[in-house]
């Protein structure tokens, strides 16, 4: 990776800094004066400090973070569009053409953000790929045959890579993702070829054939004829070859009807889901009829691989006008019993979070989409600094609730974490309900005084602060910060 000037690594913190102070990425609006803005500009258009060079801080970040030794960590991937807006756009050099008709230049960022499996607090970024468009340049036959490290899927299967090695001092890692990671070569390598303590969580996207495959030429066998699999209290249920995964799910026995608290997402709002789960063990996934010739790692694929699944259902109560939740999960933890089902069914609800990484990225936080920058690849240094100064949004909003007991000093300096108990008093209300809650040396104590200051009314009962609520309360508070410092003798 190189080495690199104290002074240019010195202004790229600086810059990071702004960030998070400010919550924007517009360079003019985080520079002091006309100076400091030059110095922002020469740092971005400035060949030493490399997009390659910034991941590898991120990489040596994750190295480096002493709350994942001994942690069991999940590693939640998903992929966003960074597209910036016609009418702004045209004069940047080296854009791909992004959007769902390829009318926009942009990028696309691959993330994996790491949480604690425990209380689902934010550890910070485990790895960073940021891609053009993928766009086949080969016959549809010839895409099929091709390998999937040389496909878009390759960017799951290099960013799984790239956390497993970082994270050797975690106690176990957990691979999560939604359905565009339901691919033959993900499943086989972080789920039935995983690592020790490594395991993988990926929502189902097709429905599979199942059964033990021979092989072209083979003679027909007795693993040809029926197949078995066991489900929950030990129940053995069989099935006819090449059945697909939706009939066999249809066979498993309810094992536990269930409240799940849905979180609200941009399609649906929260509300509590009564749901029918369903689990079993060991479902052997055929090879797809047309992945044959394909390979991974230079050998052909294995003509069958095993995965537990998971099968949650909600039913709708009289009058509901919404699609009910159904979600079916491929994982390779145990599924024994009904509380070994549930948890991996949580560690899936908190993919979400990794939604809100992006959405404090884009307009609703530091906004990246609007960045008043030409070269493609300066905008791509820029969404990295954009990505790592999120995080910071992202554990406040986590932690809002003080369920996570993550300490203050985990996102605070001591003097910030003292200025922020200095604020709370002001913020206050009169009556216990307009009372911080919680320990002042939790950041839950810091969160709820960022959210009164980005004009949360307090009221436990009001909807919770938000991304724009925290991302004005951060502006404000280091407002406070640097005003105290300017008056200091």
């Amino acid at each position: 990776m190189g080495t690199l000037d104290k002074r240019l690594i010195a202004r790229g913190d600086l810059f990071l800094s702004r960030m998070v102070e400010n919550q924007t990425c517009i360079v003019r609006k985080l520079s002091k004066d006309w100076k400091e803005q030059m110095g922002f500009w020469r740092w971005l258009s400035n060949d030493k400090v490399s997009v390659n060079w910034l991941l590898g801080r991120i990489d040596q970040s994750v190295s480096a973070n002493a709350s994942i030794k001994g942690c069991h960590v999940l590693s939640i991937q998903d992929s966003s569009t960074i597209s910036f807006f016609s009418g702004i756009d045209r004069n940047k050099k080296g854009l791909s053409r992004v959007g769902t008709v390829g009318d926009m230049g942009g990028f696309i960022l691959h993330p994996s953000l790491l949480l604690d499996a425990d209380d689902g607090r934010c550890l910070g970024l485990g790895n960073l790929s940021i891609h053009n468009q993928w766009v086949s340049s080969v016959d549809e036959e010839a895409a099929r045959n091709m390998a999937a490290e040389e496909k878009k899927t390759g960017r799951w299967l290099s960013t799984g890579e790239q956390v497993r090695a970082h994270l050797t001092e975690a106690q176990q890692v957990t691979h999560v993702a939604d359905r565009e990671a339901d691919f033959y070569e993900m499943l086989l390598e972080f789920g039935q070829n995983r690592r020790k303590n490594e395991h993988l969580i990926v929502r189902v996207n097709q429905d599979r054939l199942l059964g033990q495959m021979q092989g072209r030429g083979r003679p027909r066998s007795n693993h040809e004829g029926d197949e078995q699999v066991q489900t929950g209290l030990g129940l053995r249920i069989s099935f006819p070859n090449r059945t697909p995964l939706s009939k066999l799910v249809e066979q498993l026995p309810v094992m536990a009807l269930w409240t799940l608290n849905l979180p609200a997402n941009p399609k649906r709002k929260a509300r509590l889901a009564q749901v029918k789960l369903r689990y079993a063990q060991q479902v052997p996934l055929r090879r797809p009829k047309n992945l044959y010739k394909r390979t991974y790692q230079a050998a052909p694929l294995p003509l069958f691989i095993r995965m537990n699944v998971i099968d949650l259902q909600e039913e709708l109560p009289p009058g509901a006008d919404y699609q009910p939740l159904h979600w079916r999960i491929y994982t390779s933890h145990p599924l024994e019993n009904n509380e070994q089902a549930k948890q991996v069914i949580q560690w899936y609800c908190w993919r979400w979070k990794i939604e809100l990484l992006f959405a404090s990225v884009k307009a609703k936080g530091l906004n990246l989409e609007f960045a008043l920058l030409e070269h493609a690849e300066r905008l791509k240094k820029l969404a990295i600094l954009v990505l790592m100064a999120a995080i910071q949004v992202i554990q406040l909003i986590q932690a809002r609730d003080g369920e996570s007991k993550q300490s203050i000093l985990g996102c605070f300096s001591k003097q910030e974490a003292e200025l922020i108990r200095q604020i709370n008093p002001k913020v206050e209300g009169n009556t216990l309900k307009q009372k911080n809650p919680h320990p002042s040396d939790s950041l839950a104590y810091a969160a709820w005084v960022i959210g009164r200051l980005g004009g949360w009314s307090g009221y436990k009962t009001h909807r919770p602060p938000g991304i724009k609520t925290m991302a004005r309360g951060l502006e404000r508070f280091f407002q406070i910060k640097n005003s105290a410092r300017f008056f200091d003798p």
